[in-house]
């Protein structure tokens, strides 16, 4: 599947898988059932995405098993290649469940049904990450064929690093400002201490995770050794700090422990390793890093005031903030932190579809107002439609206010000046994008009643002559016919 680059599949049910489990767990615990119940579970769900992969492969892939003729060089060079990858493996699995065992020696159950909740966190937080890197191997591995230049691979690290630094950011900020209360509402006051755990687990991890790509590289140049021997120090590492610190400080210190092993060879180490062997340019990477952690860093002031301003009444009240905090960092991001060559390749990606470097349709969310939405020419089919939700009205201020009681004054028409007009402006900008020459053709979804209003309509482009009005349940049927006719 990595091979032919069929990941969304592959992820998709892995992307179930993650929120799956946590969404069957969580009740089971507080319904009393015990671990073995846990283990059970889990190991049937991991047995149904297994069958389900192999599956899919046996019947997208026409890959056909042969249990006989076995070609014993390939076996042999397989074996070279992947033996210090599975053995990075065992010890990375190990190294993650070291913690849990030192606990349950030196501080007991108690300790260790703490420190899991936070481990699970961490577990999601994770796999996040390998998402994105997770489907880069090929292409790395076709630069290293190609011969590629440190440069080029230079290049391919710092834009994935950014833009995994983009989502984990935001995860990890959010976290450490709402995690506590979801954990204490979730599990209760005497879980408080794995939202400490999981914080000290977290943070520090983010930082090979955003330099995931790394792994790719140093997998494509047949380089896994040496990372295989650092996964090795480091697990001795953390079994030397964590055994003291837990019988000290419980969780906290196998959770420091473990922190204090990361950053000495995931984040020290590795990044003296890809600068001097691999040729990537660290320090490079890291200006980027810096430059966009000041609009990360503005978000996390401002989510401080969130939290310290808007009080938890209820889970209504905590989603708000979080929609609320995450609306306010994609924006600071979009404008602070993202480079001009990202947005590039936001647009290049309408134009994959047409050159056959993607299969398939491809859908987009941008902001009405914004700079997709306004400022964007995609001709031809690049382009084939727009969905636009909503009538575009500016939010209520002082400013429009008072513009609409000048308007009101001088021409009874305030709300339409102050609202309706620059609302619609949006709408029309963003309608505009499907039509940009004479050859295309494309359809404009507008997504509210109130555009039936004779208000509205007055305002539609006289190009809009032919209009239908449709409901959930008869569009397809109004598409295809559109699709039809042209």
């Amino acid at each position: 599947m990595v091979y032919k680059n069929t990941f969304i599949f592959r992820k998709c049910l892995n992307i179930i898988r993650i929120i799956l489990m946590p969404i069957i767990m969580i009740p089971l615990l507080l319904l009393g059932y015990k671990s073995i119940t846990l283990a059970i579970l889990t190991t049937i769900v991991n047995a149904i995405c297994l069958i389900t992969n192999m599956l899919y492969c046996l019947k997208n892939l026409n890959i056909k098993l042969k249990f006989n003729g076995f070609d014993f060089k390939l076996l042999k060079e397989i074996f070279a290649y992947s033996f210090f990858i599975f053995l990075n493996s065992i010890i990375d699995k190990i190294n993650w469940s070291v913690d849990n065992f030192i606990l349950g020696t030196v501080s007991g159950t108690v300790a260790v049904a703490v420190y899991a909740v936070a481990a699970q966190f961490n577990t999601m937080y994770l796999s996040f990450s390998t998402a994105i890197s997770g489907v880069l191997l090929p292409k790395v591995a076709k630069m290293e064929a190609q011969n590629s230049s440190d440069k080029q691979f230079t290049n391919i690290f710092i834009k994935t690093g950014r833009i995994q630094y983009i989502i984990m950011a935001l995860i990890i900020t959010g976290f450490v400002l709402f995690g506590k209360f979801f954990i204490l509402t979730l599990f209760g006051k005497e879980y408080e201490q794995a939202y400490y755990m999981a914080c000290i687990l977290m943070i520090p991890v983010t930082v090979p995770l955003i330099q995931n790509v790394g792994l790719n590289i140093i997998q494509a140049k047949n380089k896994y050794k040496f990372r295989t021997i650092v996964f090795f120090f480091i697990a001795i590492l953390n079994i030397m700090l964590s055994i003291p610190l837990a019988k000290k400080y419980g969780g906290i210190g196998t959770s420091t422990g473990t922190a204090i092993a990361l950053i000495v060879g995931q984040i020290i180490i590795m990044n003296i390793y890809y600068y001097k062997k691999i040729n990537i340019d660290i320090i490079a990477f890291w200006k980027n890093i810096f430059r966009m952690t000041i609009p990360v860093a503005i978000t996390f002031i401002i989510g401080i005031g969130i939290n310290n301003f808007i009080k938890n009444y209820s889970i209504i009240v905590f989603a708000f903030k979080i929609v609320l905090y995450v609306i306010i960092y994609m924006l600071l991001m979009w404008y602070l932190g993202m480079k001009e060559e990202e947005r590039e390749s936001f647009l290049q990606a309408f134009s994959e579809e047409l050159s056959g470097e993607r299969k398939g349709s491809l859908a987009a969310f941008c902001v009405m107002g914004g700079i997709f939405g306004e400022g964007i020419d995609l001709k031809n089919e690049q382009l084939i439609g727009a969905i636009v939700v909503g009538t575009g009205l500016p939010q209520i201020s002082n400013e429009r206010e008072i513009l609409m009681g000048y308007f009101e004054k001088r021409l009874g028409a305030g709300f339409d000046y102050a609202y309706r007009y620059p609302g619609m402006n949006k709408v029309l900008q963003a309608a505009g994008r499907v039509i940009r020459t004479v050859e295309d053709v494309g359809v404009i979804e507008l997504l509210d009643e109130r555009f039936l209003q004779s208000e509205y309509r007055a305002l539609f482009p006289r190009e809009w002559e032919r209009q239908t009005v449709c409901r959930i349940d008869t569009v397809e049927k109004y598409l295809e016919e559109f699709w039809n006719r042209s």
